[in-house]
């Protein structure tokens, strides 16, 4: 585990570069093409009708943290091996840990489309859609990764105010817009939530004695 493939890199840097994507459906306000620009304005029609499938319709990942992936991946170069994580003896360990703040903040937010459709009808343009949103928010202790690091040097660990915070539901949301003379155009969109799950988990106090 202490060396990673150039595949295991390639599926790590997607992973943490995801965050980029949750930005596609903030830019696209300004693309006439897109049709889910009605998501951020229910004013807006779009010309043409649509619909669309899990998977095959908006999905937005994004993951934040206040650690980067060359805070744990560093340069190897040897058994055939370009890079290695920080577990491997060849990482100072005081390099390492002078880079790890007091405390690693890792977020993640999904928003998916289940189902999603648009139309003209009514006088106006009319949407309804499925979506999933989860969120999760992971609070963890440096002296974890001084205990992955150095593993037993001490005599005692404290992995106190580690927490997980997970919030999931499901969104159903019907929309319509009109046009009132040549150049306004008003919308509201309903959404009825529906909470699938919930947790938040602290850790108060968590010690090892070796």
């Amino acid at each position: 585990m202490k060396h990673i493939s150039r595949f295991h890199i390639l599926v790590l840097l997607v992973m943490f570069n995801v965050t980029m994507s949750v930005q596609s459906l903030t830019s696209g306000y300004f693309l006439e093409g897109n049709v889910y620009r009605t998501q951020l304005n229910p004013a807006f029609q779009p010309e043409q009708n649509f619909f669309s499938f899990p998977l095959l319709g908006n999905l937005n990942l994004g993951v934040n943290s206040n650690v980067g992936l060359n805070d744990f991946i560093y340069p190897y170069q040897q058994d055939g091996y370009a890079l290695t994580t920080f577990m491997s003896g060849t990482v100072d360990a005081k390099q390492f840990l002078n880079r790890i703040p007091q405390r690693v903040r890792i977020g993640e937010k999904l928003d998916m489309s289940i189902f999603s459709a648009g139309f003209k009808k009514w006088g106006g343009y009319n949407t309804i859609s499925l979506s999933l949103h989860e969120s999760i928010n992971v609070g963890i202790p440096k002296s974890i990764f001084v205990f992955l690091k150095e593993g037993l040097s001490s005599v005692r660990y404290d992995f106190s105010g580690l927490n997980v915070g997970l919030q999931a539901y499901s969104a159903l949301s019907l929309g319509h817009s009109r046009s009132i003379g040549d150049d306004l155009k008003v919308g509201a969109t309903l959404h009825v939530l529906m909470g699938l799950g919930c947790a938040d988990v602290k850790v108060d106090e968590l010690c090892l004695q070796t």
